[in-house]
């Protein structure tokens, strides 16, 4: 062990702790807003009298989208928030005083991330910057996420509060007389901005069926290089923000150890 006399700080995170709870509590929201029980939408039925058919269409509730969204992005903010704040934190062991100081963002191997880690180092010193860089790295399929993350929290205040397009939606019956399931096996493609869609329609009438839906709902105008789907961001800058503590803590005890 070294003999310098200098003290090692302990880094606290309860801000970056809060701000994490706070961005998982907004998480559940959001999941709940979006799921079947939340009334987001509902299935209406009408006879086609050009045609005869029967007509099935699905019909979303514009103000729980527009809920879901601004849920959304408080979501990202805290998430983002977060991860900032850890850096931050790592910076105040260095000197007393505030630090804005920001998580390392853009594609790997960028010259903005590279950038990025550059500007870090002199506030949290290298062994520290080393296990971000290393962190981002190692789980890369989960720092992509936190790049979406970033993209929200920075662009949903310029959205414009309609519903999302929806890109699948997959129709399922169940017959209540028979109790066999039917799925409709070719996806609906929707890439309108109504709040309505048509699900089915034939000259039969889905008589004693019980009808669902599933359906992914994803982000467009998002860069190419990042994930779309809303639940895969979410769980993966979750996952991500527990990897970059559980490193630093690991990198901290080291520390500790050498002196």
């Amino acid at each position: 062990m070294s003999t310098s006399t200098q003290k090692v700080k302990v880094p606290n995170f309860n801000d970056a702790i809060a701000l994490y709870k706070r961005a998982r509590s907004y998480h559940r929201t959001f999941i709940n807003l979006i799921s079947k029980d939340s009334h987001l939408w509902k299935i209406s039925e009408h006879i086609d009298i050009i045609s005869c058919d029967w007509v099935y269409e699905i019909e979303f509730d514009e103000s729980k989208l527009i809920e879901a969204k601004l849920v959304l992005a408080d979501c990202a903010n805290n998430y983002r928030a977060c991860l900032d704040h850890i850096i931050s934190e790592l910076a105040r062991q260095k000197s007393d005083g505030r630090h804005f100081t920001y998580f390392p963002k853009g594609e790997l191997d960028s010259k903005t991330f590279t950038k990025s880690i550059n500007e870090i180092r002199p506030k949290i010193g290298e062994r520290f910057t080393e296990t971000i860089e290393k962190g981002c790295r190692k789980y890369s399929d989960l720092y992509i996420c936190a790049e979406a993350i970033l993209f929200i929290s920075n662009s949903v205040k310029h959205w414009k509060l309609v519903n999302p397009k929806i890109d699948s939606c997959i129709l399922s019956t169940f017959d209540n007389t028979t109790k066999c399931g039917i799925i409709h096996t070719n996806p609906i493609i929707i890439q309108s901005s109504d709040l309505s869609y048509e699900l089915y329609r034939d000259l039969q009438r889905l008589e004693n069926y019980d009808i669902s839906v599933d359906f992914s709902m994803q982000l467009h105008d998002i860069p190419t290089n990042l994930p779309k789907s809303v639940k895969m961001i979410l769980s993966g800058v979750e996952n991500f923000i527990l990897k970059i503590f559980e490193s630093v803590q690991i990198t901290h005890e080291s520390i500790l150890d050498e002196t």
